[in-house]
């Protein structure tokens, strides 16, 4: 999975600027950071629960970056999120 040039919008001011990383197929990939730094928008944005305000997300050589949650699942496209409230992996807002 590509993420090129992801800039995600909050509450009226960017919330994400021009991110951009590859995950490989196999490979574990963790965000961390304090609050306020985006990670939950991020992460919002790639799994289709907020739009992007630009870039791409590549997965499987699609261009799925337009795509809603309940389509990119369907492709297979992991959808798990670690909360630190709860401490356990479970699927976000199902």
């Amino acid at each position: 999975m590509q993420l090129k040039n992801i800039s995600i919008s909050a509450n009226g001011s960017k919330a994400v600027k021009k991110v951009s990383f590859d995950v490989k197929r196999g490979e574990i990939f963790g965000l961390t950071g304090v609050g306020g730094n985006g990670q939950a928008e991020l992460i919002e944005g790639l799994v289709g629960l907020r739009p992007l305000d630009e870039g791409e997300i590549i997965f499987d050589d699609k261009d799925v970056s337009s795509w809603n949650i309940r389509k990119k699942e369907k492709t297979g496209m992991p959808m798990y999120l670690k909360t630190a409230s709860l401490g356990e992996l479970h699927p976000p807002y199902r």
